[in-house]
């Protein structure tokens, strides 16, 4: 009876772990091609503890699937969250004045990517998840990115007369669309500018193609057409990884006067 119980407990488990893994293939196929290796050995450790239960062949079994269980939780670990700990990315951002086109100033943002770390970094793709909230990414409510490589604009106001903070998260949002559409990469809104849309996968209008390998640098350009004014920039930089409360993520905020 205390078998029986025992042994319907475990195959539930075993199916739920099947399942993770499963999810980890179906979403993150590049996630789970890195530690592939770490779901046979847990599985063996799997098998060989319920042979272990099952045959009553003594502990024999049951060590042996308890130390690969133990040992591959602890590469687990290391490697998803360790390796999450080693990615370093610089996120920097600056602009230029091109010209002038009647009463709007045109200007070209650059951000620049360097990996800084010791692995490679691979741009945020599209879970199912994802797809259901429209977003890849929400802080708070209050930073929503739709992109891996999200760039916001949003003005300042010139009515301040005395000191005061200039806080983000309390600027006006510019809700025009974007004045030059023939640029692929400007569609969209001031909240939302894909900075990486020439990495664009074909069948999706969101998810890209994009990764960075250790010392490797990437700058991209983004032209918009702004009435004269300070603005406000902040460009996210949003990686593969969310194991817990790890999750890879940068941002970069500036002040601009044009």
């Amino acid at each position: 009876m205390i078998q029986g119980v025992f042994m319907n407990s475990l195959k539930s488990y075993i199916e739920q772990y099947l399942q993770y893994w499963y999810n980890i293939k179906l979403n993150y196929p590049k996630l789970f091609d890195e530690y592939k290796l770490i779901f046979i050995l847990i599985l063996i450790s799997f098998g060989l503890l319920i042979f272990g239960i099952v045959t009553w062949l003594g502990p024999v079994g049951q060590y042996l699937g308890g130390i690969g269980l133990l040992l591959g939780a602890w590469i687990a670990y290391k490697r998803l969250i360790e390796d999450v700990k080693k990615t370093a990315l610089m996120l920097d951002i600056n602009s230029e004045i091109i010209t002038n086109i009647n009463k709007l100033v045109v200007i070209a943002v650059n951000i620049k990517l360097k990996n800084s770390g010791a692995k490679r970094i691979n741009a945020r793709m599209y879970t199912e998840v994802d797809r259901k909230r429209g977003c890849l990414f929400v802080s708070e409510g209050v930073d929503v990115c739709c992109y891996a490589g999200t760039l916001k604009i949003r003005r300042v106001p010139d009515f301040y007369n005395d000191v005061k903070l200039i806080d983000w998260y309390f600027l006006e949002r510019i809700t025009d669309q974007l004045i030059i559409k023939d640029w692929k990469a400007c569609l969209g809104n001031f909240e939302q500018i894909n900075y990486l849309d020439e990495f664009g996968l074909e069948g999706s209008d969101r998810d890209v193609n994009f990764f960075i390998e250790a010392n490797e640098q990437y700058n991209q350009q983004v032209v918009v057409m702004l009435p004269p004014g300070l603005y406000a920039i902040k460009a996210f930089f949003l990686g593969e990884y969310r194991a817990g409360k790890h999750e890879e993520y940068w941002s970069c905020t500036k002040i601009i006067k044009i």
